[in-house]
């Protein structure tokens, strides 16, 4: 661990830049450039994450609604009734 510039005892310098002359070299024009590339990554990598999940939840919603979404609805709508099960539903209960 001697070639170790810091230890978990001994944390690192608050500043990330070795020399002032590199902090001068960085312009804000290009802090700024390199933000709205980074916000425009940002927002393709959400959608994609969007598309992704769609892909699994849509499909798994549809299933769910058919098999039981749909049936409690049904039988909500047949206990409204005054069916015998065999002949049309004519009359409200």
């Amino acid at each position: 661990m001697s070639n170790c510039r810091w230890s978990v005892f001994d944390p690192p310098d608050q500043n990330i830049f070795s020399s002032h002359n590199e902090r001068e070299t960085v312009q804000m024009s290009q802090v700024a450039r390199a933000t709205v590339v980074s916000i425009r990554a940002a927002r393709a990598r959400s959608r994609r994450q969007l598309g992704v999940i769609m892909l699994f939840v849509v499909p798994a919603l549809a299933l769910y609604s058919v098999y039981t979404l749909y049936p409690v609805a049904l039988s909500i709508w047949w206990s409204l009734l005054d069916w015998n099960g065999i002949a049309p539903a004519s009359s409200w209960a």
